[in-house]
């Protein structure tokens, strides 16, 4: 509870910097039995200090119940000092430097809280650790953007590169090819700051071998912070079968082990390798191979040739998982397309 019991008290908000700052205020007012409710919106835009609750009349007492320090900017901190004077005696109630679309309140019942941009409660913004937010990105595309919250210190990277893959069957009755190789995976700590500004690239998953062709192999991962770049390289393709139906295809090879360009990592591992083919001296008996996983998602089941007469293959799921290898009978396949990379970022503050 903070009162305002005399003619000289008010509570001010001290501001370091000529940004726009909002200030909401409601109180009740109290002299003997009655009791009247007021407020006060206040905009303040430059360095100063400013009266946000003013005095109450004689023989009242004002009962602050809800104050809000608002900072507008998006791109710079401001510094708040929330005080309260009785005309004789200045007192600082609370002090901050308020980061980009954060906001202070105090009300009667629970006392300060802190929010970030996002509107999410932060119970004391010095303390570090605490868990702020994680965003799973997806986009393949080169130099793709990404920026930390405005209470961010710290970030735990965590990724795998593109799935390779299954490898395709042609027309030969009993070919079956054999699995994608998985992305490799990798997780890594990087110092971080508020609102900084980082790239990556999620590696797509192969897709483009053809009928009777190897799997195309999947694409590299990379997320870059402060110039240092996390790699997870993509899956090799799984090995095609075509005539030579006593042979099994080799499955792919799984993502070579991840790098880091500088410092250290949590871990640097390579994806996992498909499944080699599995041919039978019944050529309907045959089993395709399947996908390598990842710890984000699996790689694809492989085929047996009986279970469909036109020949079948599958793709993977999640994220960096291989594809199926292609089983056919008589019907020229490409294996199952490997899934895309991805990268997922935890922050901390």
């Amino acid at each position: 509870m903070i009162l305002l019991t005399s003619t000289s008290d008010l509570v001010q908000v001290v501001t370091s910097a000529g940004l726009t700052v909002h200030v909401q205020a409601s109180y009740v007012d109290v002299s003997g039995s009655t009791v009247t409710p007021g407020r006060l919106n206040t905009i303040i835009s430059s360095a100063a200090t400013t009266t946000v609750v003013g005095s109450p009349a004689s023989s009242t007492q004002r009962n602050l119940k809800e104050l809000s320090v608002f900072n507008t900017s998006s791109t710079t901190a401001e510094t708040v000092t929330v005080q309260h004077t009785d005309g004789s005696n200045v007192i600082d109630l609370f002090s901050i430097s308020l980061n980009p679309g954060s906001c202070i309140k105090y009300d009667d019942l629970s006392g300060w809280k802190t929010y970030d941009n996002l509107g999410n409660m932060m119970q004391s913004i010095s303390s570090p650790g605490r868990l702020l937010r994680s965003t799973l990105l997806t986009s393949t595309s080169a130099s793709t953007s990404f920026t930390t919250g405005s209470g961010t210190n710290t970030i735990r990277v965590r990724q795998c590169g593109g799935g390779g893959q299954g490898g395709g069957v042609s027309t030969t009755t009993g070919e079956v090819g054999a699995g994608g190789g998985a992305g490799a995976s990798a997780e890594a700590i990087f110092a971080a700051s508020p609102s900084l500004g980082c790239t990556y690239q999620c590696g797509t998953g192969g897709t483009t071998g053809g009928t009777g062709a190897g799997g195309q192999a999947g694409a590299n991962t990379t997320f870059v912070i402060n110039g240092v770049t996390l790699t997870s390289p993509g899956g090799s393709g799984g090995a095609a079968q075509t005539g030579a139906v006593a042979v099994n295809a080799l499955g792919g090879a799984g993502g070579a082990v991840s790098t880091i360009s500088s410092g250290s990592a949590v871990y640097l591992a390579a994806g996992a390798n498909g499944n080699n083919s599995t041919a039978s001296a019944t050529a309907a008996d045959g089993i395709s191979g399947c996908g390598g996983s990842t710890p984000f998602g699996g790689g694809a089941n492989g085929q047996v040739e009986s279970a469909n007469a036109t020949g079948l293959s599958a793709a993977a799921l999640g994220y960096g998982g291989g594809g199926g290898g292609a089983a056919g009978t008589g019907t020229a396949r490409a294996g199952g397309a490997g899934a895309q990379g991805c990268v997922i970022v935890d922050e901390y503050s």
